[in-house]
Formats: C-alpha cells, structure tokens, sequence
C-alpha cells in the first residue's frame, strides 16, 4: 500500500513541508480532547445555527420543507389508499438509512437492500430501489445541501471523473445482469462483510492519524489512471447490488491519497448519488423493476433522516451510532447464509 500511494503521490515535496504540521483524526474517529457536553447542550448545538450560518441554516430548512409538502402531495396523488396502507413504513426505512448514511461512509442502501430482501421484495428490484432512491438523495439533495454548506469539502474533478467512469462500469454490469436473487445476494453480503471489516478496524484503532494528503493536481497521469479504473470498479459493483463506490472512494481517497476525511466524504456521498442515476434510468426504463410506491415512500424517509441523522449524531455520538450499524452488519452477514443453506 505504502508503495503505491508513494507512486500516486503527485509532488512529494508537499509531504516534507507538512511533516510539521498537527495531525487531523480520520473519518471515524469519534473521541475527542474536548470539554465533556451534555445531551442538551449538544442538542443545542446541533439543532441551532452557528453564529453568522443563520442564512444559510434559514434556506436548508426551507428547502427541507418545502421538499416534504411536494412529497406529502405526491404521496396523496399519486398513490392509491391501497399503497399508502401497504407501505405507511417505508419513510422509516428511509430514516433508518438515511441516519447511518450520515455517520458511516457507507449510503444508506446498506440498509434498504437487506431489509426489502426480508420482506421478500425480489433482489433486483431492491437494488433498483437503490438506486432510484440515492439518484434523489445522495445526488440531487446532496450536491445542492453539500455545495451550500460545505463547497470545499468536494473535490468536483474527482466527483465529474469518478461518475463517468462509474457509469460506464454500471453499464458492463447492467449488459452482463445477474437476474438470480441468490447471487445478488452473496454479492451484497460480501459488501457488507467488507464494510463491517472497515468499520470495526477503524473502531478498534482509536487513535490520530495524518490525513493531509492532496489529490488537487488532476494533471498527475497516475492518479488520474487511478481514480478512473476505481470509479469504473465501483460502478460495476454499483450496476450488480446498487451500493459500493462510495465506499470504494472513501476508501481510496481517505487510506491512498491521505485526503481528511470531511472532503473524503463528501466527495463519496456525491460520488455514490450520480453514479447511481445511470443505473436507475436503466432500470425504470429498460428493466422496469422499479417498484414506484415503494420508492415514493422511502424518499420522503430520506429527506426527515438527514436532518434527524445529524441531530442523531451530535446528541448520541457517532461511535454508538456506527456500532449499532455494525450490529446490523453483522446479522445481515449471518442471516443471507443461512436463508440460502437453509431456507431456499
């Protein structure tokens, strides 16, 4: 590992002159020397603008409201009694995900996925959910919230090359589809394993590392090589179970290239949201798996948990919240063997 991020690093010079500088703590570190606060005061915090983010904090909720009136009319108009009655759970499917969504560098089709498969929802229109429903949040939500309160915490060239290249792996997968609930499934639950691997290692290191790195200089042939054939990689894996490159880049960009995690991120948030409407067109369009009621309903879900997830966060704590996520990891890896051996 050591030897290729030395051989992508475009300018080692960089690294000498911030050998000296304080270390920044990674994505999941989540303790902290700060003074202890209690559950009101960072209740407070997390509810209540920053001091001179009152504008900003003004058009977000605005946003957020007026988002909801259009989903309550849509789910009203467009949806028969028979459906609302059917699905009235689903917007908590779409809190649920859309909270962890918010404290693990995994989108919340982590969480969709396993539980429409419990439900007995067909595999490929799980994954088509997926997507439809990260085309809406993760790319249309999280470009416009990210860019207006954190338009440093992007890095665009590697969002617009990544997305390209993501896209032309979803379309390999999608003209080599696996249509067998079973394999999707095995393929899901690999996923799963590795992100719980990922999230337990960072849990159990506990400590600070340097994440100062810099993958500004797009020109660097390697990195570019790089961050496309890992965008074409995560497409493909995107295409087949409708989650995976956010990871992928998270990954790469935080543990190669040494980015800090804020930008590492968001990057992969907005990564993960365009790479997956390609694949969802394809799906509404050519597959025709989409199952609209269930999408509708999840949607509005996600819209309530980024808000909630981030108050979630603040008042609880990432770490418990990422350890509850690896229990739910855990027993998805358990549960899909056992199905498969026992019960297909």
């Amino acid at each position: 590992m050591n030897k290729i991020r030395d051989l992508l690093k475009p300018n080692k010079q960089q690294d000498l002159e911030k050998s000296n500088k304080p270390r920044e703590s990674t994505h999941l570190i989540i303790e902290e020397n700060i003074p202890p606060q209690s559950k009101l005061e960072k209740l407070k915090q997390a509810v209540l603008p920053a001091p001179g983010e009152e504008k900003s904090y003004i058009i977000g909720i605005a946003i957020d409201v007026a988002t909801l009136i259009i989903w309550i009319i849509i789910v009203f108009t467009a949806l028969t009694p028979a459906d609302r009655a059917k699905y009235w759970y689903m917007p908590v499917v779409g809190l649920v995900g859309s909270t962890f969504a918010m404290a693990t560098p995994a989108g919340g089709g982590v969480v969709y996925f396993p539980f429409l498969t419990l439900l007995n929802f067909p595999a490929e229109s799980a994954v088509a959910l997926n997507l439809g429903v990260q085309s809406f949040s993760m790319a249309i939500f999280g470009t416009v919230a990210w860019l207006r309160t954190s338009r440093d915490s992007i890095i665009i060239w590697v969002v617009v090359t990544c997305a390209i290249a993501g896209w032309v792996g979803s379309f390999i997968s999608v003209g080599f589809p696996i249509s067998q609930d079973i394999p999707l499934r095995i393929m899901f639950t690999f996923f799963c394993f590795f992100l719980l691997c990922y999230l337990v290692y960072m849990l159990r290191k506990g400590e600070e590392q340097e994440r100062e790195g810099s993958i500004k200089n797009y020109q660097n042939w390697k990195t570019f090589v790089a961050i496309v054939l890992f965008g074409l990689f995560g497409g493909i894996v995107v295409g087949y179970i409708g989650v995976g490159i956010d990871m992928i880049i998270f990954t790469v960009l935080n543990a190669l290239f040494q980015v800090d995690s804020r930008k590492s991120t968001g990057t992969s948030i907005l990564v993960m949201g365009w790479t997956s409407v390609v694949p969802a067109l394809v799906h509404i369009l050519h597959y025709k798996d989409m199952i609209y009621p269930v999408w509708i309903m999840i949607v509005g879900g996600t819209v309530i948990g980024a808000r909630l997830g981030t108050l979630m966060n603040n008042v609880f704590g990432k770490r418990r919240i990422i350890i509850l996520f690896c229990l739910l990891l855990t027993a998805e890896v358990i549960r899909t063997p056992i199905d498969i051996l026992f019960f297909e």
